[in-house]
């Protein structure tokens, strides 16, 4: 079995409420990957990352904009990350406001890597997920951006990068990076970095408090200790079933001889999480029906048939016990969601 890559819950609900800002619907983004807003879960849990990968993706073409991830960092507030933003602000320079977003960054995503160094003369920040996994470039462009952006409010200083890259391939229009980072790009890289001059480490920041710092790390560190250090057994269940369920129908047994449990002991964990085998997977099947239907070209028979149903009348009663209406109909009501206009 393949590990799972995961990230917090609220990195899904950081892009629904950037793609509500430009006008696009929570549900309609959700089930553009097959999820529903149930299937979330707490913001502190742990979902699959490649979710959240592909909610970056879908947010940028229903918006059509190509450099979503740089317009909605624009979007956000300094208010955006909460507790985390204000006990940044209030540290005593750029160097120890960087220390302590690297030491959260670093339990917030479990498959994260960053880091900061002096390197070359330069101070260089970088960050990438754990490889082989490859962010979005919206989601990329996002926390770059928003670095950027905060880093030049903070220190109240309008400073400029030495250079930046990106861990994606050159787009054919840069006018957007250009304008915002105001230096120079590279694309391509191993890293998505940050190069700066040094100096910038010793910046005192203008919200700076050392009395209000303290305590807002000590309720910062209390809530990074209850967070959950490991993928729930609903998570990893639903993950198996994301890549069973294509073209069969797995069963309780299969999937807990993947995970390496015996049938009744999976049972009793997903019952002291609150739901059950058949919830998460009719949970992934409803999800992954409004991703299909969506799809025009595939017949509604072979939407059964990705879904592991014997037939398109089984499929049928599922999928109206689900919704209340046929696949036929649903799929001429939304096939298309509503995408908001260019921004």
């Amino acid at each position: 079995m393949t590990e799972l890559a995961t990230t917090r819950v609220q990195s899904a609900l950081l892009v629904l409420d950037a793609a509500a800002k430009v006008g696009i619907a929570e549900a309609a983004l959700l089930h553009t990957v097959g999820l529903s807003r149930e299937q979330l879960g707490p913001p502190d849990g742990l979902i699959e990352y490649r979710y959240v990968r592909d909610l970056w993706d879908a947010a940028a073409r229903l918006a059509r904009d190509s450099c979503f991830g740089l317009h909605a960092a624009r979007r956000h507030s300094a208010s955006t990350f909460g507790l985390f933003s204000f006990a940044l602000r209030s540290c005593a320079n750029g160097g120890a406001a960087l220390e302590r977003g690297i030491e959260w960054a670093r339990r917030l995503v479990p498959d994260g890597e960053i880091e900061l160094a002096i390197d070359g003369g330069d101070a260089c920040l970088r960050f990438r997920c754990r490889p082989p996994i490859l962010a979005s470039r919206h989601e990329i462009d996002y926390f770059m951006a928003t670095l950027l952006t905060a880093g030049r409010r903070f220190t109240g200083v309008d400073w400029d990068p030495v250079a930046v890259a990106f861990q994606y391939a050159k787009p054919e229009n840069q006018e957007e990076h250009e304008r915002i980072f105001r230096s120079s790009l590279h694309f391509g890289a191993d890293w998505n970095a940050v190069r700066f001059a040094p100096s910038l480490l010793e910046l005192p920041l203008r919200q700076a408090d050392p009395e209000l710092c303290g305590v807002l790390d000590r309720e910062i560190q209390r809530f990074l200790a209850q967070l959950p250090s490991a993928p729930s057994v609903t998570v990893r269940v639903r993950d198996v079933l994301s890549r069973a369920v294509q073209g069969s129908e797995p069963t309780l047994e299969v999937v807990a001889g993947v995970l390496g449990l015996a049938p009744r002991s999976l049972q009793r964990q997903l019952q002291e999480e609150g739901t059950t085998f058949q919830t998460i997977l009719d949970g992934l099947r409803r999800g992954l029906a409004y991703l299909y239907l969506g799809q025009r070209e595939l017949r509604v028979d072979e939407v059964a048939q990705r879904l592991g149903f014997r037939d398109s009348s089984a499929f049928g009663r599922a999928f109206r016990r689900w919704t209340g209406t046929s696949p036929a109909a649903y799929r001429d009501r939304h096939h298309e969601p509503q995408a908001a206009p260019p921004q």
